[in-house]
């Protein structure tokens, strides 16, 4: 008990140390159309070292995808708990548990589907992704499936983000099948969402190169 109290002491302390980045809207889709794994909200913290995405985000600064602009300050607010908790040495679980113990409302949520259709034997709900951040998982990102997320996620479906770029959604709901019908034959998550992201990312190529 004692450990486990220090633990989250040290993690309030760390929280307490956020920077004060300075914001800046930029075109999220325009940079997944190169970089798939751009998230929504992007600082030096999360570009740094990192192989799948460019260290183009000036310290200092925070760059937030502009079709989320209006809730910037609780994906701010996010990104710092996973860099903070990261850099604490927790694992990936660890901070998923605690963000959503801290930063979920209590209570039942708004209805957030926005419409659904049917992709064979799934079905796929495109919602308001603020209120399944709020209500569900603040982690949630453009899109998810039952299969990574089930605590929340029901059996066969899929979820889209509503609010994304309607130029996006495409490319979203190829990530979302193909590592979802990559998980379905036994794969782990991490290389399913890999090989996913590869695939995404030719799609992107290939349609960029098409004649306007």
């Amino acid at each position: 008990m004692a450990a486990k109290t220090k633990k989250f002491a040290n993690a309030t302390t760390a929280l307490k140390q956020r920077p004060k980045w300075k914001l800046r809207k930029v075109n999220g889709f325009k940079i997944r159309m190169r970089y798939p794994d751009w998230d929504v909200v992007e600082t030096a913290l999360s570009t740094r070292n990192c192989s799948l995405i460019p260290s183009i985000v000036p310290n200092g600064e925070a760059h937030v995808d502009q079709r989320f602009w209006q809730e910037r300050k609780f994906l701010l607010n996010v990104h710092w708990h996973e860099r903070a908790l990261k850099k604490l040495g927790w694992s990936r679980r660890k901070i998923r548990k605690y963000i959503k113990q801290h930063l979920v409302k209590i209570g039942p949520a708004p209805n957030f589907i926005v419409h659904t259709s049917r992709i064979k034997n799934l079905t796929v709900h495109y919602v308001l992704g603020e209120i399944v951040r709020a209500y569900f998982d603040p982690q949630f990102v453009l899109g998810g499936h039952d299969l990574v997320y089930p605590d929340y996620i029901p059996k066969n479906e899929v979820w889209i983000d509503a609010r994304q770029d309607k130029r996006e959604i495409k490319y979203t709901l190829f990530h979302e099948l193909f590592e979802r019908w990559l998980m379905a034959r036994g794969m782990r998550y991490n290389p399913a969402h890999a090989l996913a992201t590869k695939a995404e990312k030719q799609l992107r190529a290939k349609d960029a190169r098409k004649p306007r």
